[in-house]
């Protein structure tokens, strides 16, 4: 079946997800219930696709100051849009340490894991920053996507 998640179902699931917000009128009238503790979600650079079998350690830029950075499960985390395709953006700028590699490092996707650790893979997208595609860091430059520079869509 093709076009299952109507507008309101994706809406739901990605406040759900990233805002911690219950989603409404799935199984009852309560819906899908936020977490009690929100936690955060881990975004990950990787210098190639982790693909959709990989996880946030799959292709991850090894770079000795890297570290995931976690971005909290809420509205100051995310915003969420009920548009058509619904979105998630990142509200803040995220930043990582800045590269303590020799490089350039040419870093092509950004994923986004449960919690702090480098493991559950739950997206990825590719980033298109230059022309020939990635973002490229050399040493002692502190990568980051702008805030609401991560756009995220259900396809």
């Amino acid at each position: 079946m093709s076009g299952f998640m109507a507008t309101a179902l994706q809406y739901g699931f990605f406040r759900l997800y990233f805002n911690n917000m219950n989603c409404a009128n799935v199984g009852d009238a309560t819906g899908l219930r936020g977490s009690s503790t929100a936690g955060t979600l881990g975004v990950s650079l990787h210098t190639a696709s982790p693909g959709v079998g990989g996880t946030q350690t799959t292709n991850v830029w090894g770079d000795a100051a890297y570290i995931q950075q976690s971005v909290a499960r809420s509205s100051a985390g995310w915003t969420v849009t009920s548009a058509t395709p619904t979105t998630s953006q990142n509200a803040a700028q995220i930043t990582w340490a800045a590269s303590t590699s020799a490089g350039p490092a040419t870093l092509a996707y950004v994923g986004v894991g449960s919690g702090t650790s480098l493991g559950n893979a739950l997206g990825f997208a590719a980033l298109v920053t230059t022309p020939s595609g990635g973002l490229i860091v050399n040493i002692g430059t502190a990568p980051y996507i702008a805030a609401l520079g991560l756009t995220i869509t259900i396809d």
